[in-house]
């Protein structure tokens, strides 16, 4: 499908003046293009949001959180995704025009596993900001239903505070399936949530899987399989191709395809790609190498990281990234996603029966935002190859987080260089070399975080610096300020 997108950048000067001062999120953003088909509730394709914040946990192994963090980080997210000033707007932003103050929104959540599941305060931050919707100086007052299905566990058990929940008018349901009516996925056991809202919101953690029909991955697609009864499908669910099949199917066609208007990973208690979830209730990973690639001060095992998006391809493929990047892979390419996703995303072969374009795979084609503790980062440009092929146009944006000591780098190349070998070099102005990084090129965006120290150790002074980045043959720059 093609489809017109708009771009995170903005003018260089309202880009640094976000990112000294931390606050009016919605300022870098341009106004969102919409998806050219009226009927997609994907109405941003392929504009993500990613928003890291190291003090967001304040206990991984008791699964404690900072609320006043988790609530802001909800906010600015949304804020972020949209390019909306207030969070009320942002929320109501991301839905068709359809949509009034009574309307019926479903939230999917999943709490299969307690231990890495997504923390409730995620969820009731999303339920007050809906809230703040405006209709004609109403708020919103439609039904929010909060469910979860497939699973002995219940929401006590999940770590919900129900009472804060009853406040804002929000039902949690233990989700039950009965005979339903939706013929294009071959599914005849969904739960009547499905058809009685008028939107539907998938909220899931970032989660491995270690058997081989998952390909490693438990995460917003199969999080419906708390949606669906495993016992109603037409397709074996614990096979290869027919997992893929299924899970695709659920995603593209049907009651899901015609409702979802967002997906949201709340990576804040997880597990790594690829490892055992047990008895449903598997120990959390330790992801303080992820979290020190965003922030090489970060001492934190949480990924600490909320991705939202319209787009939920997109959304996927970064979960999977984040997954990666713990682990130091360099597989982010389109053709290193799993098939159940290619399927999905307009990428024929990978599997042999259907192909569906529902959302954008291609991470050069996505608009990424990210947050960094609370400061928007400067997003990096589009890369064109040169002619010929000699050489590329590669990006290279470097955002200095006031007060925190640390200087985040977004760099962007073409995706051929996958694998190659990059190097930022950081110069003062008299063209002496105060720090080298060295990494390998993981996908077509990548970033790297400097705690502003010498190669020696020193903190490094105040002034003007150039970063510059080579990566085969191509090669960028970026010049930032230290105060």
């Amino acid at each position: 499908m093609a489809v017109s997108r708009r771009s995170f950048l903005k003018t260089t000067a309202a880009a640094t003046a976000i990112s000294a001062t931390g606050s009016a999120v919605h300022a870098v953003l341009a106004e969102p293009a919409k998806v050219a088909s009226s009927s997609s509730p994907n109405k941003f394709r392929g504009r993500v949001a990613i928003n890291f914040n190291k003090e967001a946990v304040t206990d991984y192994g008791t699964k404690k959180v900072n609320v006043d963090v988790i609530k802001k980080m909800v906010d600015d997210t949304i804020m972020l995704l949209t390019g909306k000033a207030t969070v009320g707007e942002a929320w109501k932003e991301i839905f068709p025009s359809t949509l009034t103050a009574t309307s019926k929104i479903a939230i999917k959540t999943n709490f299969y596993a307690p231990n890495i599941a997504p923390p409730s305060e995620c969820l009731l931050a999303m339920v007050e900001g809906l809230r703040k919707m405006d209709f004609n100086g109403s708020k919103f007052t439609g039904t929010i239903t909060i469910f979860e299905g497939n699973t002995g566990n219940d929401f006590v058990k999940g770590g919900y505070d129900t009472a804060s929940f009853t406040a804002q008018d929000v039902t949690l349901t233990k989700a039950s399936f009965t005979n339903g009516s939706d013929p294009a996925t071959g599914e005849t056991k969904y739960t009547p949530i499905l058809d009685q809202c008028d939107f539907l919101f998938n909220v899931f953690s970032a989660r491995g899987h270690e058997t081989s029909y998952t390909e490693g991955f438990s995460l917003g697609f199969k999080s419906h399989y708390g949606t669906y009864a495993t016992s109603g499908s037409s397709l074996s669910i614990h096979s290869n191709n027919a997992y893929s099949q299924r899970v695709r199917n659920l995603q593209c066609t049907g009651v899901i395809s015609k409702k979802q208007v967002l997906s949201v990973s709340c990576a804040f208690f997880c597990n790594d790609e690829g490892t055992p979830m047990g008895s449903g209730n598997p120990a959390r990973s330790s992801f303080k190498t992820y979290a020190q690639s965003m922030d090489s001060t970060a001492t934190c095992d949480s990924p600490s990281t909320i991705i939202m998006s319209t787009d939920t391809i997109s959304c996927e493929m970064q979960v999977i990234k984040l997954l990666r990047l713990n682990k130091e892979k360099t597989n982010f390419g389109v053709s290193d996603m799993p098939k159940y996703l290619r399927a999905s995303a307009g990428i024929t072969g990978a599997l042999s029966d259907k192909t569906y374009d529902i959302g954008e795979i291609d991470g050069e084609k996505m608009d990424v935002g990210k947050m960094i503790n609370g400061v928007v980062v400067k997003p990096v440009g589009t890369v064109t190859p040169s002619v010929g092929g000699r050489s590329h146009t590669t990006s290279l944006e470097a955002t200095p987080l006031a007060g925190q000591g640390i200087t985040h780098f977004e760099f962007k190349v073409p995706s051929s260089l996958q694998g190659v070998s990059a190097v930022i070099s950081i110069h003062d102005l008299k063209g002496r070399l105060v720090f080298s990084k060295e990494m390998p090129v993981r996908g077509v965006r990548n970033h790297f975080s400097w705690n502003q120290r010498t190669k020696s150790g020193m903190k490094a002074g105040a002034g003007k610096y150039i970063g510059t980045l080579k990566a085969g043959k191509a090669g960028a720059s970026a010049t930032f300020v230290l105060r």
